[in-house]
């Protein structure tokens, strides 16, 4: 109604060559030139990162990192109102399940500084996860993306408003849009929310502290009676998270087929270090052991020496939330 024709095409945005021949096609048919880009492909794989070949990288690398460069080389020359990529917040905060496409997300956060240090337009926003339409709707797993309950959606017509509000300002080259619960996430966190990235988000006076893992169950629990001890924590643990009986737990059964997820994994790992005193590398709850194994594992955690590698470990696993 405003004098807008809309243009339909299938290209292979990620391919420089099907990309090159449908603008230099479009532009010899006589149609207007290009005013402004809004690069919005994606392709998301929910998984650990240790599960991840080569190949499943690169099918969440290849929109975003190729798509997203082969725009900036074919129209760096060219005069653009805007260039505005589509980024997602799991390049930002934690990203538990989601390595692969935050690194995929963080190429075209740095791509956008890239452009605008060249003095060319440049937008990229960091979005939540959107309700009603998008990604995380299609795959059912707004809980997923980066943040778990502590994020809320954005509403359709709160993101074309976002995203209106960015093209007039077009001051800075990386906006987030993520409306979010931070005091619920950073009590799931805590590690990460006393970096001083959140300070403004949360309130220093409120994040939590940093404190000592008391250990206390198993302070007075002599070391033949604490595989048992163990057991029963982590039945109890995992039967409140996972809304089951004792009867409904398999001790042989990998956690992860009984529905343990990401967000379970942080609440699970902040109570063992709370409660027992021990350490373990996120890695390993994202792995879904069953009960049994992972008694064996809190038990050699437990019974190894103090200044053992705790720390490293618990820094490692924390990074690889990132």
């Amino acid at each position: 109604s405003l004098g807008a024709s809309v243009h339909l095409a299938s290209v292979d945005v990620a391919d420089p060559d099907d990309l090159g021949s449908f603008l230099d096609a479009y532009r010899e048919e006589g149609w207007p030139p290009v005013g402004g880009i809004v690069h919005a492909a994606g392709t998301v794989e929910y998984g650990s990162l240790l599960d991840h070949d080569v190949e499943k990288l690169n099918a969440v690398m290849r929109a975003k990192v190729l798509g997203g460069w082969s725009l900036h080389a074919y129209f760096e020359g060219a005069d653009l109102d805007f260039f505005v990529t589509y980024s997602s917040a799991s390049s930002v905060v934690n990203s538990p399940m989601l390595g692969g496409y935050a690194a995929a997300n963080a190429f075209l956060d740095a791509l956008a500084h890239h452009r605008q240090a060249q003095g060319l337009p440049a937008s990229c926003v960091n979005w939540g996860s959107w309700s009603d339409i998008g990604m995380a709707t299609r795959h059912d797993a707004g809980d997923r993306v980066a943040t778990g309950a502590s994020a809320l959606t954005i509403s359709p017509s709160q993101g074309h408003d976002a995203l209106e509000r960015i093209l007039v300002a077009r001051e800075a080259a990386q906006v987030i849009v993520l409306p979010m619960d931070w005091q619920h996430w950073s009590h799931l966190y805590s590690g990460l929310a006393r970096s001083s990235m959140y300070d403004d988000l949360i309130g220093s006076e409120t994040a939590p502290a940093e404190t000592t893992p008391s250990g206390g169950l198993l302070q007075d629990t002599a070391g033949e009676d604490r595989p048992a001890r163990i057991f029963e924590f982590l039945k109890e643990c995992l039967g409140s998270l996972l809304g089951l009986t004792e009867q409904g737990l398999d001790r042989d059964k990998r956690i992860s087929q009984m529905g343990f997820d990401s967000l379970m994994a942080v609440q699970l790992k902040n109570r063992l270090e709370k409660e027992l005193g021990v350490v373990v590398p996120m890695g390993v709850l994202l792995a879904g052991p069953s009960i049994d194994d992972l008694t064996a594992t809190l038990v050699d955690e437990a019974s190894a020496p103090a200044d053992g590698g705790g720390a490293d470990a618990d820094t490692d696993s924390e990074e690889g939330e990132l």
